[in-house]
């Protein structure tokens, strides 16, 4: 699902951005803030995908800390 999305958001900011160069009537500042809009959306995109990697990493050491405490506390 989490890939699903993330390809979704990758062809919408692909889209933008092209849709931007192809457009030779934009005003040059125009286009500079789109380019600057898509930019700033990967970049904030990337931070969150590091963030849930992170989360998922944290999650399974806690995880594999209780399964010990719990295997430890059997015995």
């Amino acid at each position: 699902m989490t890939d699903e999305v993330s390809d979704q958001i990758a062809n919408a900011l692909n889209l933008m951005a092209s849709t931007t160069e192809q457009n030779g009537n934009m005003k040059k500042g125009l286009k500079q803030t789109k380019f600057e809009t898509a930019s700033t959306f990967r970049n904030l995109f990337v931070k969150l995908s590091d963030r849930r990697d992170s989360k998922t990493t944290d999650i399974s050491k806690l995880e594999m800390e209780v399964t010990k405490l719990k295997a430890e506390r059997e015995e």
